[in-house]
């Protein structure tokens, strides 16, 4: 695999169109199995809490067979549970794991863990914006060009739509674009909760069930979740591979 910001560079760029023609080429003939389809691509596009993966996941319920490919073990693992729990047996699959289903069909896995040579009805690319990220990039532009389904769902912010068109327009693919709206209104608070400066005791009094905490480092993450759990909270911890 060649390092995502040349990919992503190469999907963008069209200054040497000779040479990124040539590369676009021998990169999407690695892989034969998407080529020999007829693939469509659905674009679902729009902020956090917009409903872009409602549409998709519904599709992939309904599927003889698909993949749902997560840029987060967690939201693998949450995927598997709602599709199980829907009555469609789903293996998951990681980077530390795998958990197989007898007869299942489907599949919820971290993206670089793509299989280009199995063949599905549905995929579903969750995050797609993240095609230009330097670290892992790359495995969103394999998973764009490389999926193995007839029907491709795309969900994410709309960072990368442009060059993700260019790449399907010159495989000779089709897409269509579904913008979608915030569901619920995002309010900014006029201070902060604790004021100008943190304030433990401050903020205890004004969390409630059900908020999102932002931390900037995972040390942070970690006293944050140990302090809310000891004030009474049920608290989900996110950050890296965890």
């Amino acid at each position: 695999m060649l390092p995502s910001c040349v990919t992503f560079n190469a999907m963008q760029n069209g200054s040497s169109e000779q040479s990124n023609a040539q590369y676009s080429s021998a990169y999407s003939n690695q892989f034969p199995l998407a080529r020999s389809l007829q693939r469509h691509h659905h674009f679902y596009l729009g902020p956090t809490n917009s409903g872009k993966t409602y549409h998709a996941l519904i599709a992939l319920e309904k599927a003889s067979s698909g993949i749902y490919l997560a840029p987060l073990r967690l939201l693998a693992m949450e995927i598997r549970d709602r599709l199980v729990a829907a009555g469609v047996p789903c293996n998951l699959i990681t980077g530390e794991e795998r958990v197989l289903m007898p007869g299942a069909q489907h599949t919820a896995s971290t993206i670089e863990m793509m299989n280009p040579a199995k063949q599905v009805a549905v995929a579903v690319i969750d995050e797609i914006q993240m095609l230009q990220d330097p670290d892992r990039g790359s495995a969103w532009t394999a998973a764009l060009i490389g999926v193995p389904a007839s029907q491709v769902y795309i969900c994410g912010a709309n960072a990368v739509t442009e060059p993700c068109i260019k790449a399907l327009e010159s495989l000779g693919e089709t897409y269509d674009i579904t913008h979608t709206e915030r569901l619920t209104p995002l309010i900014v608070e006029h201070e902060s909760l604790c004021g100008k400066r943190y304030s433990k005791q401050k903020l205890k009094s004004k969390l409630k069930k059900g908020d999102a905490v932002i931390a900037f480092s995972r040390k942070d993450v970690l006293t944050l979740s140990a302090r809310f759990r000891q004030w009474g909270f049920s608290v989900a911890s996110i950050y890296g591979a965890l």
